[in-house]
């Protein structure tokens, strides 16, 4: 299922995470691709803060239980 964000912006899948890191809230989740231009995949995994966004084409299915440090390692 799919769900927007508040500003109408891009379709999120559900489920998301909350990371804390060095005092940074990090929020990821996996996104619909299907309608980006030249997207690699369908779905990516993003990683945002109040100061930056990152995405990673390459995750585990079960990426939402991974421990907190390896699914910071993914944006890396």
């Amino acid at each position: 299922m799919l769900a927007r964000d508040s500003g109408g912006g891009a379709p999120y899948l559900t489920p998301h995470r909350v990371v804390t890191q060095a005092e940074r809230v990090w929020i990821i989740r996996e996104t619909d691709a299907t309608l980006a231009p030249n997207a690699p995949k369908d779905h990516c995994l993003v990683c945002e803060s109040a100061l930056s966004v990152r995405c990673t084409w390459e995750y585990p299915r079960e990426w939402a239980r991974l421990p907190d440090a390896e699914l910071l390692q993914l944006f890396s």
